[in-house]
């Protein structure tokens, strides 16, 4: 059953990819609360200060400095953190980073398609199955 308003945080530093993203969910997911960040750490702190209003997280690895792969390693030392699912979207498709987010708890990884077409659609699907097919852990109030 979709989610009345769902809670959604895009972690991406380039904003026209930001946009886009927003706008796609937009379409698929017209209640949601979407909430971007340019900066990794912000995007951790969010998943540790509001982990039970996040139902779906969209993060990019290669943010500068501080990135994806950083979210990932300390958002597993966070019990409630953890259960906020994470998708990596992302440029990039080499299978070191595909390997390492896996390993750091990625709930998938999604290379970013080239093709606009291709990236709205695929916004949407990663937006239809973490809001409307998979069935999410309680959280508490």
């Amino acid at each position: 059953m979709p989610l009345a308003t769902p809670h959604i945080l895009i972690a991406e530093d380039d904003p026209a990819d930001a946009v886009l993203a927003t706008e796609a969910l937009a379409e698929v997911a017209p209640t949601a609360r979407v909430v971007h960040t340019p900066d990794a750490r912000a995007a951790l702190d969010l998943l540790r200060a509001q982990p039970r209003r996040l139902e779906l997280c969209l993060l990019d690895l290669n943010m500068p400095g501080f990135g994806g792969l950083d979210v990932l390693a300390a958002r597993q030392l966070d019990p409630v953190a953890r259960l906020v699912p994470v998708v990596v979207f992302t440029t990039s498709s080499s299978p070191r980073d595909v390997a390492k987010a896996w390993e750091l708890g990625a709930n998938a990884v999604v290379t970013k398609p080239l093709d606009l077409d291709e990236y709205i659609a695929t916004i949407g699907t990663i937006a239809r199955f973490w809001l409307q097919v998979v069935a999410l852990p309680e959280r508490g109030p």
